[in-house]
């Protein structure tokens, strides 16, 4: 499992797959609160099991996926 934690307060748990999150593997109402914090902020915190790393993404440029 892995935990985005945005500065709105906002978090969103879900499971990896593979080491990570995909559109694929992740229920429509999970991947899309993580594309619009991705896309509305400039930090985010990821935890996994015990370790946490708080990463700066600068300023939010047009994120899209395809």
């Amino acid at each position: 499992m892995a935990t985005l934690a945005f500065p709105d307060g906002q978090t969103i748990t879900a499971p990896l797959v593979h080491g990570r999150l995909a559109k694929r593997d992740l229920a429509e109402n999970v991947w899309h609160p993580i594309l619009e914090g991705l896309r509305n902020t400039q930090r985010v915190e990821l935890t996994i099991g015990d370790t946490t790393r708080a990463m700066n993404l600068g300023d939010a440029p047009a994120f899209t996926c395809i």
